[in-house]
């Protein structure tokens, strides 16, 4: 078997199973009926099972985050939100739970890394820990339970159909009579995928794991006919699929005979000319039928998912809390001869704006605040203090030096959830000697347990920067003295409530972690380790000329869209430039937070220079979590512009194995699906009209038929800033995404009339771009004009 038959085998089996997830019988279904969308089955079915798949569950109408997380805190013991005795006793059992940064194996509480958002909730689960306890917060599962007014329990009568084909041993026509007349499918098919999976597991462990039994004979199936050059875990990759894709055919089989048998046709288990399962498919088949009951049964068919009982042990809610069980997709981080191109240049000259007051939220990899570019202008000229504090590497205080308002990292948000407080300070040696200070006994410090006093030390740098200053200038022994009573007692207070609220009842309270997630402009500072958030920024604002050459600094000209705006620093990636779906939801629910502080709107527009592939499966085309949030800023005010991906093309494997690249249409990723924000592809960077939309550029239509991309503007071969005061060239929709916000942030800008209106902002853009002569599928309103877009204001 060599690699094309092996990827055909797969994608073969993987079409099985997604065949079983949506129906059991001939007439496939392509919508599903409960809860648990197809990635997360799929999740588990690629091995997640046993390792806990990241889920976002999302509430039920009727309910919220809190009320899940109660739910999950009654009735899991050990779960992420219980600790030691008392206040210290849960800081010192939260920092020993912390200890494994990937998860313990033994159901911990690192492991289960529970936190909630306003609209959802991140759950790493196993197979068995979503069945048991989430699924029977449903609302599906109620109805299944005979609904509020005490129908008939279908998950009992379910059951008792399976236990009577158990004891007739699995006869296949004692199965087909039994599903033919069952009025609930959906339980069974149920029942299928989790007994399916959860022996899949079984075998992963006893048999690839080496704890084979010497009496496994019925394993040695698994061994036969295995392709040749496999071996370690992707041999263990194939043979996993191998088994699930052959027993959900076998199912698939039993469902078609049920049938039409019910249809009054034949008996056969197979349509003419279908596909005879070889033997190794029937043993395995065989083999299934023989083990699912004894793992049906503990984990799906036992009387313990029962939500009322539940609910009288735990005294809160357990029903019809969750709506959906998403899983948490990961996301992929999608000047000046551009400028010209769009015509921002010709704007800048013609038309007066001052972007004062307009701020645009960049959520990526990290801006590098600490770059020459982004630095404040005092009669056009860089201040001389950001030469001292800020080049070459920060050493003081620049946060006035900037217009990067002030930097946040959303993934710290995971290390102090899952209380990994060590790594919130590292390389930061400030709060590492104020943390030591607090966590040592009386007197020369409070004696607060480890992960409190990191804390401590992060909300006193932020709340409190004198007072830090102070106690890392006194000597050891006098450096407790320099800490106010009333400064102690407020830290004390921060601290308690962020126990309360945040560790323990898994609640994201905004203004108690806007210290643990912020990066201080000061000499810790630490600049971002990927270039594509900093590269997007010098787009959108960068402004720096030669003359802000210093010494060993060498500068070049070179101007963003709209060169004084200021921005917020929103980091979602990490070094490798990947990241997942509830963080950039974190930052999104964030950027709601900021412009409900203090009562003013302090964020205009939104960056999203990133992308999720679209689950056709799973979401309606525009109605995922990270789209919904996306549709939500846009409710509220913010104009939102999205790439809208590097998709536009793809390598095929032909009949005689060789690839070759071809063009992909209806390849819009998240959230550029989402109908409110501005979508934009990409286009050459000098010559549009003569090269037109770029080969990778995600074409439209959406999933569901709607225009994308709203618009094109250049994303090839664009010069733009790095960290380090350094200049690259990068491609990409990421790329053409801040030229259409630096337009409508000059449009703003120009016309204060339109804030808060981004439907107005969005039609202007599109009505004024320039055709470019080809299919808007392809460019789709065409290329953004700035120029006549203000001219038509």
């Amino acid at each position: 078997m060599d690699r094309f038959q092996i990827d055909n085998a797969l994608a073969r089996w993987r079409g099985a199973f997604q065949d079983l997830i949506l129906s059991f019988g001939s007439g496939l279904r392509h919508t599903q009926d409960g809860p648990v969308l197809a990635d997360v089955w799929l999740a588990y079915a690629e091995g997640l099972s046993q390792a806990r798949a990241p889920l976002i569950l999302v509430p039920h109408y009727r309910a919220t985050p809190g009320a899940i997380i109660a739910a999950l805190a009654a009735t899991m013991p050990g779960w992420a939100g219980e600790g030691g005795d008392g206040e210290d006793g849960r800081w010192e059992s939260l920092a020993r739970a912390g200890a494994d940064p990937g998860g313990a194996a033994d159901g911990g509480p690192a492991s289960l890394r529970v936190r909630a958002l306003s609209n959802d909730v991140l759950a790493r689960l196993s197979l068995e820990e979503m069945v048991r306890h989430v699924l029977p917060m449903t609302d599906w599962w109620t109805d299944m339970r005979g609904g509020e007014d005490g129908g008939v329990d279908a998950v009992r009568t379910a059951q008792a159909e399976i236990r009577r084909a158990a004891e007739a041993g699995f006869d296949q026509a004692t199965l087909v009579a039994l599903y033919r007349h069952s009025e609930h499918k959906p339980l069974w098919r149920l029942f299928a995928i989790v007994s399916l999976l959860a022996i899949a597991d079984w075998i992963d462990d006893r048999f690839w794991r080496g704890r084979r039994a010497a009496s496994d004979k019925a394993l040695s199936l698994l061994t036969r006919d295995m392709p040749e050059g496999l071996s370690g875990a992707a041999l263990s990759h194939f043979q996993r699929w191998r088994f699930i894709g052959e027993v959900a055919s076998g199912l698939l089989v039993l469902g078609q005979a049920a049938d039409r048998q019910a249809a009054g046709g034949e008996d056969a288990p197979h349509e003419a000319g279908a596909r005879q399962p070889d033997r190794n498919a029937q043993e395995m088949f065989r083999f299934f039928l023989t083990h699912a009951v004894e793992d049906i049964v503990p984990m799906i068919a036992d009387p313990d998912p029962d939500p009322a009982r539940l609910e009288a042990e735990a005294g809160t809610a357990c029903r019809d809390l969750v709506w959906k069980i998403n899983l948490n997709r990961s996301f992929r981080l999608a000047v000046n001869e551009s400028a010209r191109t769009v015509k921002a240049d010709a704007a800048r000259r013609l038309f007066d704006h001052d972007p004062a007051g307009i701020v645009w939220a960049v959520v990526d990899s990290g801006v590098d605040a600490s770059h020459v570019a982004f630095a404040r202008r005092k009669d056009g000229a860089v201040e001389e203090a950001w030469y001292d504090t800020a080049w070459p590497v920060p050493s003081g205080d620049f946060s006035r030096l900037t217009r990067v308002i002030a930097s946040y990292d959303f993934r710290r948000l995971d290390d102090f959830m899952s209380a990994r407080f060590d790594r919130l300070i590292e390389g930061d040696g400030a709060a590492a000697a104020t943390a030591d200070l607090l966590a040592a006994p009386p007197p020369a410090g409070p004696g607060w347990p480890r992960g409190k006093a990191i804390t401590a030390a992060l909300v006193l740098r932020r709340r409190f920067p004198d007072i830090l200053r102070q106690i890392l200038a006194a000597p050891a022994a006098g450096a407790a003295a320099a800490i106010p009573a009333t400064a102690l007692a407020e830290l004390r207070d921060h601290v308690e409530q962020l126990d309360r609220r945040v560790l323990t009842r898994r609640e994201i309270d905004w203004p108690l972690l806007e210290p643990v997630i912020a990066i201080p402009h000061d000499g810790s500072y630490r600049r971002p380790a990927h270039p594509h958030g900093t590269h997007v920024a010098g787009i959108l604002c960068a402004s720096q000329r030669t003359s802000d050459s210093r010494g060993g600094l060498q500068v070049r000209d070179l101007t963003g869209l709209c060169p004084d705006l200021e921005i917020f620093d929103l980091r979602v990636s990490g070094p490798d430039g990947g990241g997942d779906e509830f963080t950039v939801l974190s930052a999104l629910q964030f950027i709601q937070h900021l412009n409900r502080d203090r009562g003013r709107m302090r964020v205009q527009g939104v960056n999203l220079s990133l992308s999720l592939e679209h689950d056709v499966r799973s979401f309606a085309c525009g109605r995922t979590p990270i789209c919904m949030e996306a549709e939500r800023l846009v409710a509220g005010g913010v104009v939102v512009v999205a790439a809208a991906g590097n998709y536009g093309m793809s390598d095929r494997m032909t009949a005689s194995g060789s690839r070759r690249a071809g063009y992909d249409a209806m390849s819009i990723s998240d959230p550029g699906n989402a109908e409110a924000v501005i979508t934009v592809g990409a286009t050459h960077r000098s010559e549009p009209h003569a090269y037109g939309v770029s080969y990778f550029s995600s074409r439209g239509p959406t999933g569901d038929g709607r225009q994308k991309p709203d618009l094109v503007a250049p994303g090839e071969k664009i010069l733009s800033t790095v960290p380090g005061n350094r200049l690259d060239v990068m491609d990409g929709t990421s790329m053409a995404a801040p030229h259409v916000s630096g337009g409508a942030a000059i449009l703003m800008a120009r016309n204060r009339e339109l804030i808060r209106r981004p439907g107005l902002v969005k039609r202007i853009l599109c009505e004024s771009a320039t055709d470019l002569g080809r299919e808007r599928r392809f460019q789709g309103a065409g290329l953004l004009d700035i120029l006549r877009a203000l001219q038509t204001v």
